[in-house]
């Protein structure tokens, strides 16, 4: 369990989870083959450009979500650990540094994968914000 897993920090913390029909072996390459991850990360409506791209532990990614209302939202994501094909780690900010936290988990549900992200954020204000 990493520091940003442990319960005492739920006040700080945001989990999203869903079970994809899909096996683990696939999702695990949706988030870490370029062309895939950049074909379907962010939210609806969002479309996202991509400037440096190196997935792999010590690397990152750097990219700009393009909002629906023409709003720009830089982000910059610092990989800091892969366990194929089951657990990923990375810091999430506007920029190198900064920012929260985040762990992806899948789970091998046979023809179906469960993702877990956990986002942990530096203070409950900065999650309360999200």
């Amino acid at each position: 369990m990493t520091n940003a897993e442990r319960p005492e920090n739920t006040d700080r913390q945001v989990v999203y989870e869903r079970t994809i029909e899909a096996p683990r072996a696939v999702i695990w390459k949706a988030w870490t083959e370029p062309t895939l991850l950049t074909s379907w990360f962010g939210s609806q409506g969002f479309t996202c450009s991509t400037g440096e791209l190196d997935l792999r532990v010590g690397g990152g990614w750097s990219f700009t979500m393009h909002g629906p209302d023409k709003s720009e939202w830089p982000n910059y994501l610092a990989i800091k650990a892969m366990v194929e094909p089951s657990r990923l780690e990375y810091q999430h900010g506007a920029s190198k540094g900064k920012g929260f936290e985040v762990v992806v988990s899948l789970e091998d549900l046979g023809s179906r994968t469960r993702v877990r992200q956990l986002a942990t954020f530096q203070t409950a204000e900065e999650c309360a914000a999200v």
